[in-house]
């Protein structure tokens, strides 16, 4: 597990790179979250590229399930609904 962080920025002079311990509390901007769009010539060097395969226990990772499923049901039938006949005039 790392102890250690490194993490890039910008500064209004230019970038930086700030290296820290964990546990650390980190900010972030709110261009953070800007999309980047995929160009078509990109797109298709990516369906060039080969898929590779792991199986979960090469790369040391728990997959088996966390929840137990206790019971499964329909839910109860509903009554009609009734029209009230002081709305309906």
């Amino acid at each position: 597990m790392a102890k250690a962080c490194s993490l890039p920025g910008k500064q209004d002079d230019g970038r930086e790179t700030v290296e820290m311990t964990l546990p650390a509390v980190i900010t972030v901007d709110l261009r953070l979250n800007e999309p980047r769009y995929v160009t078509l010539p990109n797109l298709m060097k990516a369906k060039k590229k080969p898929l590779m395969l792991m199986a979960a226990e090469s790369i040391d990772v728990d997959i088996s399930p966390r929840y137990r499923t206790l019971i499964v049901a329909e839910p109860a039938e509903r009554k009609q609904a009734r029209w009230s006949r002081t709305l309906l005039a």
